[in-house]
């Protein structure tokens, strides 16, 4: 402090003060971790809204038909926003489900979507071109996304068919008669394979255990399955 003017010791003193007593900010929490912002729905969320609407999106927009892929991407952009509008799903996975549609074969042809299954048992899926790319690291080539694939609904139809003959003689007259009855029964069983009951209320998603429902008590609030009886 020894050569320092009365004037400057003061000033900093009040700069030491000034420090002291100046007020923390400290960040939200959910600035970072695996919750993200409140309110921003979940991976499991957007899964559900994408594949309520992945079937009017393949109407709009056939993979089969895109050329070039960066066309079918625009496409499914424009399809999702407007879709996601219109049955009330959150407007934040516009993004999730849009690159579902980047990360596909929809318009690059001879390309595959390569699945290679981790030490982990995790999957790892990258779309090479052209299917050597694939195999040669050991992977599976199949079309389309490299996102999880929708539930689907499988029906099985059996078909019996049984035949009956029965012989009648006169004894009038020699005449043999034989008559011959054929009966066939087709039985058809379906097995639907649903998600589990997720979403942000009032967009609900999801199948939950019989006697429930799969709903929330509020606005905004996560989807659960509740018991429909008393």
């Amino acid at each position: 402090m020894c050569g320092r003017s009365p004037r400057t010791l003061v000033w900093m003193a009040l700069a030491a003060v000034t420090v002291i007593t100046a007020p923390v900010v400290s960040r939200p929490a959910w600035g970072r971790g695996p919750l993200g912002r409140p309110g921003t729905p979940t991976s499991a969320e957007c899964m559900a809204a994408r594949c309520a609407i992945a079937q009017e999106v393949t109407d709009r927009c056939p993979c089969d038909d895109a050329v070039p892929h960066r066309s079918h991407v625009k496409c499914v952009s424009r399809a999702v926003k407007e879709l996601l509008a219109v049955h009330g799903l959150p407007k934040a996975c516009k993004r999730s489900i849009v690159s579902c549609a980047a990360r596909s074969t929809c318009g690059r042809p001879g390309a595959v979507a390569c699945r290679i299954i981790r030490l982990a048992q995790t999957e790892r899926c990258r779309v090479r071109k052209p299917v050597e790319r694939c195999t040669v690291r050991g992977g599976a080539p199949d079309a389309g996304s490299c996102c999880a694939s929708c539930p689907t609904t499988t029906t099985t139809t059996s078909t019996s068919t049984s035949t009956s003959t029965s012989t009648s003689t006169s004894t009038s007259t020699p005449t043999t008669l034989e008559s011959s009855t054929t009966t066939t029964s087709t039985s058809s069983t379906t097995v639907t394979t649903l998600l589990p009951c997720g979403g942000v209320f009032p967009a609900c998603l999801g199948s939950c255990p019989a006697g429930e429902t799969c709903t929330a008590g509020a606005i905004l609030e996560p989807c659960v399955c509740i018991p429909t009886g008393p």
